[in-house]
């Protein structure tokens, strides 16, 4: 089993068995949506980038942190060891799969556009089975408003480290992460919170959602090129 296939799977047990343990009182309520009284905040438009593709049905959180990955590609066009463009990559991959608030189901998973190609058909195997897997008993007791949303990302500290992938050694840097989360009817303790996050520098595809990456030895086209992609999340 490959090393992020490791990690998640006591990660996401972990979340699975939390988030399954109950709601919080009724006095807590979804701060999701704004009163009707406040003023209209203008929109902020997502700035899109040629190495990592962006997030669908984005919150205005989320969408600053891709423009915030997008500031970080532009000031690296010479796709040098880049602790930044490092650093977003892993904010961005906490944002989009730790949050189900903008799923469509439990198959609709978020991040896969941040994780090795090569990776991606077990990982959502195991997405779907824990932590996604608690989707529709989320929607079936509590209503798709408790759906947990990721409200801010926070990186605490950054070290350089070297990891070994298919047997390449790769630089790249360990993140360890604070999460915030939108206030719903799922108790707060039981949301991760706390992660260290494992990202390298490796030459990989570009993501694409027209292919089916459940299936087996899925040729995949175009140039690679040098990204950074999360290998775990502990």
């Amino acid at each position: 089993m490959k090393p992020l296939m490791k990690k998640l799977v006591l990660t996401m047990a972990a979340v699975s068995l939390l988030i399954l343990g109950g709601c919080s009182s009724n006095d807590q309520k979804n701060d999701k949506k704004g009163s009707d009284s406040e003023t209209k905040k203008e929109e902020v438009k997502l700035i899109k980038n040629d190495r990592y593709v962006e997030p669908l049905n984005p919150s205005e959180q989320q969408i600053k942190a891709f423009n915030s990955l997008s500031a970080a590609v532009e000031k690296n066009p010479d796709h040098a060891i880049s602790e930044e463009e490092a650093k977003q990559v892993a904010v961005n991959f906490v944002y989009d799969f730790f949050t189900l608030a903008n799923k469509k189901s439990r198959s609709d998973i978020g991040g896969l556009q941040y994780l090795p190609s090569d990776s991606i058909r077990e990982y959502i195997e195991f997405a779907e089975a824990y932590y996604y897997g608690n989707y529709p008993t989320i929607v079936n007791e509590y209503g798709k408003d408790a759906l947990p949303q990721v409200s801010a990302v926070k990186v605490e500290s950054s070290e350089e480290a070297q990891f070994v992938y298919n047997d390449t050694t790769c630089d790249g840097f360990t993140f360890k992460v604070s999460v915030s989360y939108a206030k719903t009817d799922l108790k707060e303790s039981a949301l991760k919170k706390e992660m260290r996050i494992k990202v390298m520098k490796i030459m990989d595809y570009d993501f694409n959602r027209s292919y089916d990456y459940t299936k087996r030895n899925l040729v995949f086209e175009g140039e690679m090129k040098s990204v950074y992609r999360v290998l775990a999340v502990e």
